[in-house]
């Protein structure tokens, strides 16, 4: 029988295909398993641990009879008008149209008004009223001679995002001829939640900025998505930065998962806007956090925040170095809320920033 070269050919194309298809079949079959085993692992870890997305039982702030859930969904909570409370033996008295200052009356002619917008930098926590950084500005700018009143706009927990609806809401409606808006770091951390009790009566306000996640993999598009959907990828972020820091004592990571920085930053021009269509001028203070002598964690935030104000034009002033400084003594009450003395340094940086623009 004469040997036919033309077939050896095509039983070799023939075992070739099948070896690549096997071959094919072979990735296709792990990649189906690693997708099982990730989808097991998922489901395992959104069942057996804590982590739901939100901070942990001892980090939510319990909402008072001083709050309740804001018709705004833009706000929504906001504070209950005529309501009051005292917390740590500090009163806290919320007025008729909603926020803890003396009552707001109608401008009279003559008089330059300032609206400080903010969060619980503004509110007062753990201060009173008298002492609060606005109203000792109000003391320095009337016994400098001028004509002013400073009215007080201050949420806990507000960002950015609630204080453009809080301006649009109520700031303008009181004709300022000045707004500051004061902010924090957190501010740019997160967006708040709220948890509603069973009963549907009470509701407990969620702060996800209060998730100290290390982003050890660094941040892409994916990796960002994964962070917000995936309790998996979380999980192994926050074991993974245990073990750097384990590590390392020192170790503090650069890049710290910021929830709502974008969207942050996307309202805070949206405030600048808005006021300039109503021609009302702003100004900003920026409140730090208590670094207490360790490396500020913040300073890149706080450097971004500096570049979009100086963009959009508008002055501000930055509490970092007077309240973290060299000189600064004890002036905090713990990582994020001055006392009287930091407040009194507060008000002193800002009378120098806002006293040439009153007129």
């Amino acid at each position: 029988m004469r040997h036919n070269p033309l077939k050896d050919v095509i039983h070799g194309s023939t075992g070739m295909k099948k070896k690549i298809l096997t071959f094919l079949s072979g990735i296709g079959l792990s990649l189906l398993s690693t997708v099982v085993i990730l989808l097991v692992l998922e489901g395992v870890v959104r069942l057996t641990t804590d982590f739901k997305f939100r901070p942990k039982a001892r980090t939510h702030l319990p909402i008072s009879s001083t709050y309740r859930l804001s018709e705004n969904p833009g706000l929504v909570y906001e504070l209950l008008p005529g309501s009051r409370a005292r917390v740590q033996g500090i009163p806290f008295r919320i007025n008729a149209v909603g926020f803890r200052d003396r009552p707001f009356h109608r401008k009279k002619p003559g008089r330059f008004r300032i609206i400080v917008v903010g969060d619980s930098l503004t509110y007062g926590w753990g201060v009173a009223l008298k002492n609060t950084f606005h109203k000792q500005l109000e003391s320095r700018l009337r016994g400098s001679g001028c004509a002013v009143e400073v009215l007080a706009m201050g949420v806990v927990g507000y960002n950015t995002v609630q204080e453009f609806h809080l301006i649009k809401a109520h700031a303008l409606g009181l004709q300022p001829d000045l707004v500051v808006l004061q902010m924090t770091p957190n501010d740019f951390e997160r967006t708040a939640g709220i948890q509603r009790s069973r009963s549907g009566k009470g509701f407990t306000l969620t702060l996800f900025h209060d998730l100290r996640i290390p982003y050890v993999t660094g941040k892409t598009g994916l990796t960002k998505w994964l962070m917000r959907h995936s309790y998996l990828f979380r999980f192994i972020s926050l074991r993974l930065g245990a073990l750097r820091k384990q590590g390392n004592p020192a170790y503090s990571p650069k890049n710290v998962f910021l929830l709502g920085e974008e969207k942050s930053f996307r309202f805070l021009a949206r405030i600048a806007s808005l006021l300039a269509d109503h021609q009302v001028p702003m100004a900003a203070v920026i409140f730090p956090e208590a670094s207490r002598g360790r490396a500020y964690r913040f300073k890149a935030l706080h450097e971004k925040i500096h570049r979009a104000l100086e963009q959009m034009s508008v002055p501000f002033v930055d509490l970092s170095d007077a309240l973290n400084g060299d000189a600064a003594a004890d002036v905090w009450l713990e990582r994020i809320h001055p006392n009287v003395r930091g407040h009194a340094i507060a008000a002193e940086r800002l009378f120098e920033l806002v006293h040439p623009l009153v007129r």
